[in-house]
């Protein structure tokens, strides 16, 4: 079996991933689940973590009703998720993915698929394993959940708009 980083690599035609060593730990402090960490807990989740580039758009990262494998975390390029077909929102850099079905190990809830180009930093179940073992990410990660969560709530039933009493 080919690792997950090689399989994405030849994807792309076998060029080496243009995050290094240094960029990749500048990425993950960038993101707002992992903002904050100290230097130890960065070099954990780097570590944890492969190198990818999706070099075309309409490359389905996640699929809807299917099991998820992976967790993303986008370093450049957007993606768009979709539910039941129908376009939610679009994610950028710093954004994590795949979180919610590789913690409840349930089929993925939405689709995403690259809106362009995109370089990611990326891990198996057993490297997001790897990476939650340590309690502070394991709360970020669960976190960046449950607020993803709120919002895809208050955008489903509108209550922006709602004026408290």
């Amino acid at each position: 079996m080919i690792g997950l980083a090689a399989a994405f690599n030849r994807l792309r035609g076998g060029r080496n991933p243009r995050v290094g060593r240094i960029g990749k730990l500048e990425s993950i402090a960038q993101a707002p689940t992992f903002a904050g960490l100290g230097a130890i807990e960065l070099r954990h989740v780097a570590g944890c973590l492969d190198e990818v580039e999706i070099p075309r758009e309409g490359f389905a990262l996640i699929r809807e009703g299917r099991v998820n494998r992976t967790f993303w975390l986008i370093v450049e390029g957007r993606v768009g998720v979709t539910f039941a077909g129908r376009p939610m929102r679009s994610h950028g850099a710093g954004e994590v993915l795949g979180v919610p079905s590789l913690l409840d190990r349930k089929p993925a809830g939405v689709t995403v698929v690259t809106l362009e180009p995109v370089r990611a930093l990326v891990a198996s179940v057993l490297q997001f394993e790897a990476m939650r073992c340590l309690p502070s990410i394991d709360l970020r990660l669960r976190a960046a959940v449950s607020e993803r969560l709120r919002d895809d709530y208050l955008r489903l039933v509108d209550l922006r708009r709602v004026v408290p009493a």
